[in-house]
């Protein structure tokens, strides 16, 4: 089964874990506008991370099973 994550790293906050997706497609600002948005509205930090990572496509690919 093939689907679609992100990972945030230990030492880091879920709005860094965001800007890092971003940053690595050249999109940190666009991620974190909708991050910044979405955490206005008091959403999880995390569910924020995600909505900005999958809006602007930065997610990872994940293959999970054999």
């Amino acid at each position: 089964m093939i689907g679609l994550k992100i990972t945030k790293l230990p030492s880091e906050t879920w709005r860094e874990c965001a800007a890092r997706y971003g940053r690595r497609n050249g999109l940190e600002h666009e991620v974190l506008q909708v991050y910044d948005e979405f955490a206005k509205g008091n959403d999880d930090d995390d569910e924020a991370a995600w909505t900005a990572v999958y809006e602007w496509d930065c997610t990872d690919l994940h293959k999970s099973g054999g």
